[in-house]
């Protein structure tokens, strides 16, 4: 999903904060409802997404970053287009939906993702995981969610049991290589024999977008440079530059590169590639520990970050 810079993210969280120093969340920001209404009118929802759409919680956390004002539009239709990527993953597959008894969301943030999760896995124990307290505290009284504090050092994360789903949007986005491989054999380790971990990266099409200078990520124009200058070339790999003053930033990840880097994690092979999967520009990765032929989806020609979800 289309990750809002820290630059904007902090400020407008600490407002947040400041104007709801009693609670930390609302039973729904008054542009949810008319948001959800919106979308309903829409052609692109399925009618089951539609329906989980109706059903979803919009209670939304005041600490919740990734929530911007007047945008509940975007922040609903990311998280469907975060199931719809499951769901497409699942099907090719052939995974019954009850067989999915414990699912990982890592990060969970405010549940922008777990909401529709606790929707369309009814039965499934979930766990929410994140280095945010308030946000943890939040996805755990609202979605029944089992809450793990998450750490910088992924190696010192410690998590209850194996998962036969587990998501993961728009972490490996803002982490160098190395910790990219912590991260996916924190997830190998803990993913059952028959489950899925699905992950968004941001690749092509983000880089599609800093080169034609359509969107900063809320890097400096050194970074840009600097960042630029790391996935110039066709099979770039791996490009990382930090925020400034910050020890986390933005990476780019090429394909072939992250099937290797996942192979180095453990035995697992790849299910799936959602080329621009998720909100059209993060791309979606799916392994499994069973051996399966991978479902493969092309990219769709490039979109300009506008409002897509408004159409």
């Amino acid at each position: 999903m289309f990750c809002v810079p820290q630059a904007i993210r902090r400020p407008l969280g600490n407002i947040r904060r400041q104007m709801a120093a009693t609670s930390r969340h609302i039973t729904a920001l008054k542009d949810f409802p008319s948001a959800r209404t919106a979308l309903l009118t829409r052609d692109w929802p399925s009618a089951a997404e539609k329906d989980m759409l109706r059903k979803v919680s919009l209670r939304v956390s005041t600490a919740d970053n990734m929530y911007v004002p007047r945008e509940a539009r975007h922040y609903l239709a990311a998280g469907l287009s975060g199931l719809r990527c499951i769901t497409r993953v699942l099907d090719h597959l052939r995974t019954d939906r009850a067989s999915i008894r414990s699912v990982l969301d890592l990060p969970s943030g405010g549940g922008r993702i777990l909401r529709f999760l606790q929707i369309a896995f009814p039965d499934a124990s979930l766990v929410a995981c994140d280095t945010d307290r308030a946000l943890l505290e939040f996805c755990g009284k609202v979605f029944g969610a089992r809450t793990v504090p998450s750490v910088p050092d992924f190696n010192q994360v410690r998590l209850p049991a194996t998962f036969d789903l587990i998501w993961c949007g728009s972490l490996f986005t803002h982490i160098d290589e190395t910790r990219c491989t912590d991260l996916l054999r924190l997830f190998y380790n803990h993913l059952s024999h028959e489950g899925v971990c699905i992950f968004s990266t941001a690749g092509t099409t983000a880089v599609s977008w800093l080169r034609n200078r359509a969107f900063s990520f809320g890097l400096s124009a050194l970074a840009q440079q600097s960042l630029m200058s790391q996935v110039t070339d066709v099979g770039f790999g791996y490009g990382y530059v930090n925020y400034d003053r910050q020890n986390y930033g933005i990476s780019f990840v090429e394909h072939d590169k992250m099937v290797e880097l996942a192979g180095r994690a453990g035995k697992w092979s790849l299910a799936a590639f959602l080329e621009s999967g998720w909100d059209d520009f993060q791309d979606v990765y799916a392994f499994t520990k069973r051996n399966v032929a991978p479902l493969n989806i092309p990219q769709r020609p490039f979109h300009h970050p506008t409002g897509w979800w408004k159409k």
